[in-house]
């Protein structure tokens, strides 16, 4: 299509024109309603709108609809806009594999399909077919039941996954025999904020529940649920027969989440968090099979950093934290002496970089993430000692994870850019040199990326103190001149940055409206 057109049609959504021809209807403003924040009174004069199962947000949705979708409905280029949108979403995308027992798995999309389906092999280089192992799209005959995670026991004997209908939050765990595919009778339920993390011995697993919760589970509770407890559930038996492992009593709104069992299996973890990414740190010495309440040691017990567990030799515990260190390091604690003064620093914090993540492979290595104006690239170090080994050579863009394990020999990650809708390569540590593989490529049919470039510039803060980092994504040759459409994106919430990845919008906007699309790195508050 013309880009010329589009043109057309943006002009015609000019806002005096919109303004002029719609016709907003009435919204109720309430202005009794106030709440007080830690003793200042905030007024919320559309709080009714916080409960959409009310016939009063009902209507108010369908006269929101009734403004809107007769004049999307009834333009002249709605059909080649989506038609040429779709062009752009439609491609294979991959998850990056993990293997678990002998198994490898990875999710896959053929392009436009509702979710990705997950598939297994035994070989990343056989020429043997994927097996498929789970399609999510049959999980509900309306296609609204989603799943959330897949969480496999340390033999690849077992998979517990979890589901969730209609856009909610709370999940229902069911487990599925790797070998027939058939799921088992066990179902848990009152899950929210929480994925599985299995004991050694294989026969079941810890969880985090709101046994006490006795709302609808749809998602429209106004209020968030309290009390979440930690269980641990025995393959095979109901969850009424779960056993209570640790609880908070004192700290109704803790969120315990996901519980880590060590990568030697000798310990349980857990990170509360109490509404912010902040969080305490707890852990119990496991004794397999579990058959009783765990005894749970605190060395932070109130939300004082961000704990994020890499990997642990016996009672030496390796974690990614911002305590006392802003842009993050990896730390090694001793939980014989656990005080933070005896912390060990093995991976410092970067005077300039921020080390996005950390990922223990291949027996003693640790694959870093670094981030630097928002592009980032992964180092090499020695796991005992942090040293700086070697960096993995890697294009300029994003690195959309990383999968390794201590007792495997590679690592896999996951490259994007404004124009590389995503590659995952594999790197073995078993051969010397060291080799780097595709494993999987995304490409759109009738997108040359060729034609196409990325520049970062810098632009001064608005006290002048910083310089702050921009891409901007165009056809090769344009003019900067002012005289082309600017689509301007920036996002400064919950310490985000947007990082290099690609956006079929952005992708449209260049493609067809000859435009110029540019991405903002402002700081996330």
């Amino acid at each position: 299509m013309d880009y010329k057109l589009f043109v057309i049609f943006i002009i015609a959504l000019n806002m005096r024109q919109i303004f002029g021809a719609f016709q907003y209807p009435a919204v109720k403003r309430d202005d009794s309603f106030s709440k007080d924040y830690f003793g200042t009174t905030v007024k919320d004069p559309y709080q009714w709108l916080e409960f959409p199962d009310t016939d009063e947000t009902k209507r108010f949705v369908t006269d929101q609809n009734g403004v809107t979708k007769p004049y999307v409905e009834t333009n002249p280029y709605r059909k080649e806009i989506t038609k040429n949108f779709e062009d752009l979403y439609n491609y294979p995308k991959y998850g990056i594999p993990s293997k678990k027992g002998t198994k490898y798995y990875y999710s896959a999309n053929s392009g436009l399909q509702n979710q990705n389906i997950i598939y297994s092999t035994e070989s990343l280089q056989s020429a043997e077919e994927p097996k498929l192992f789970l399609d999510p799209n049959l999980l509900s005959s309306d296609g609204t039941t989603s799943l959330q995670f897949t969480s496999f026991s340390k033999d690849g004997k077992f998979c517990a996954y979890g589901i969730s209908k209609g856009g909610s939050d709370w999940i229902t765990i069911k487990i599925k025999d790797t070998e027939t595919l058939a799921d088992l009778t066990d179902e848990l339920k009152k899950i929210k904020f929480s994925s599985t993390s299995w004991t050694h011995d294989n026969l079941g697993f810890f969880y985090a529940q709101y046994d006490e919760y006795d709302g609808t589970g749809e998602g429209t509770d106004p209020e968030p649920p309290k009390n979440q407890k930690l269980f641990y559930h025995k393959v095979g038996t109901l969850q009424t027969a779960d056993i209570m492992i640790t609880k908070f009593v004192d700290k109704p709104d803790w969120l315990i989440g996901t519980p880590v069992v060590s990568d030697d299996g000798k310990y349980v973890h857990i990170f509360p968090q109490e509404g912010t990414s902040t969080s305490a740190w707890y852990y119990a010495k496991l004794v397999t099979p579990v058959t009783a309440e765990l005894t749970f040691t605190a060395v932070k017990d109130k939300s004082d950093g961000e704990y994020y567990y890499v990997t642990s030799d016996d009672n030496l515990v390796y974690l990614r934290t911002n305590k006392n260190a802003l842009k993050f390091r990896v730390v090694r604690v001793d939980l014989d002496k656990p005080d933070e003064a005896n912390w060990e620093n093995i991976v410092p914090e970067h005077a300039i970089s921020v080390l996005n993540d950390a990922v223990a492979v291949a027996n003693d290595y640790l694959a870093v993430v670094y981030m630097r104006d928002v592009v980032q690239i992964i180092e090499i170090h020695n796991l005992n000692d942090g040293r700086y080994l070697w960096d993995i050579d890697t294009p300029i863009g994003t690195v959309g994870g990383l999968s390794g394990d201590r007792d495997g020999k590679e690592l896999f990650y996951k490259m994007t850019s404004f124009l590389n809708p995503g590659i995952i390569y594999r790197y073995d540590f078993n051969t010397n040199p060291n080799t780097i593989s595709v494993f999987k490529s995304s490409v759109i049919a009738g997108l040359d990326t060729s034609e196409f470039e990325t520049n970062q510039v810098f632009y001064a803060s608005k006290d002048g103190k910083v310089k702050v980092p921009m891409f901007l994504v165009h056809r090769k040759n344009i003019k900067l001149d002012g005289s082309n459409p600017t689509l301007l994106y920036a996002y400064g919430g919950f310490n985000i940055n947007i990082q290099p990845g690609f956006d079929p919008l952005g992708t449209f906007f260049i493609k067809h409206l000859n435009g110029i699309y540019a991405v903002a790195n402002i700081r996330g508050g």
